[in-house]
């Protein structure tokens, strides 16, 4: 993953500054720093399906699925192909790649999905 190499201000960071820190953790596979860095009211709104059917998870919904995410993704990379940022939003984004290779279930999937052993590559 190819970040800028900022140092974050400790006492308030700039917006870009949290996302590098995200992208950073979701890299590392980092549940733990995924939530510390949760603001209050925090939402992840994801780019599929339809806008108005399927509303943006809350940040108890982004922990609880990002640990099944990585278990079934174990080698997974994110890399970031285009950041636009402003003083208090940042929009990235991203390629996923990641090899399936352990069982996927709720929240990622209603239903439970073996390992498939396949690599799969995504835009977010």
């Amino acid at each position: 993953m190819k970040l800028m190499n900022r140092k974050p201000r400790q006492d308030n960071p700039s917006a870009f500054e949290v996302v590098s820190q995200v992208v950073a953790a979701m890299s590392a596979q980092d549940t733990k720093t995924l939530k510390a860095l949760h603001a209050e009211g925090f939402i992840i709104d994801w780019v599929y399906g339809d806008a108005f059917e399927t509303p943006p998870s809350s940040a108890e919904e982004s922990a609880a699925f990002f640990p099944i995410w990585f278990a079934g993704f174990d080698d997974s990379d994110y890399e970031v192909t285009r950041t636009i940022a402003a003083d208090d939003v940042v929009v990235t984004e991203w390629v996923f790649t990641g090899t399936h290779t352990g069982p996927l279930g709720p929240p990622v999937f209603e239903q439970r999905l073996e390992p498939t052993g396949k690599t799969i590559q995504f835009r977010a």
